[in-house]
């Protein structure tokens, strides 16, 4: 699949709720699917979203993967989990809303990190 473009759809989650809600962006397993196969970009299509992601200018692979993206998710995570969690304890987001928010805000500081462009389009109802 190297150089492909490799698109899956996230059927689960809200279908009726706000349309922020309306599908969930890449889990780790896309991302390393993804870097694996070294394809030019992945692809996730949900009910309210178009997600996609490519790699850096340098390319992905496993190792890549493993030794950079992994340690960079990780803290991107626990800076997003440090600021949604309160919110969530008071109230302000639910438990739905902080897991979409969590995994699309991970990814926009991972991409920024790490070279990568990531971008997430509406999808007309």
């Amino acid at each position: 699949m190297r150089g492909q473009i490799l698109t899956h759809n996230h059927p689960g989650g809200v279908t009726d709720g706000p349309v922020e809600l309306r599908g969930i962006s890449f889990s780790e397993a896309d991302v390393e699917l993804a870097a694996f196969v070294e394809v030019a970009e992945v692809r996730v299509i949900t009910a309210g979203w178009r997600y996609t992601l490519r790699p850096p200018p340098t390319g992905w692979n496993r190792d890549w993967w493993q030794q950079i993206l992994v340690p960079e998710h990780n803290l991107h995570r626990g800076e997003v989990l440090a600021d949604v969690i309160p919110r969530m304890d008071r109230g302000e987001l639910t438990r739905v809303e902080g897991a979409a928010f969590t995994i699309h805000e991970t990814w926009v500081r991972v991409a920024k990190a790490l070279g990568m462009t990531y971008n997430r389009m509406r999808v007309r109802p």
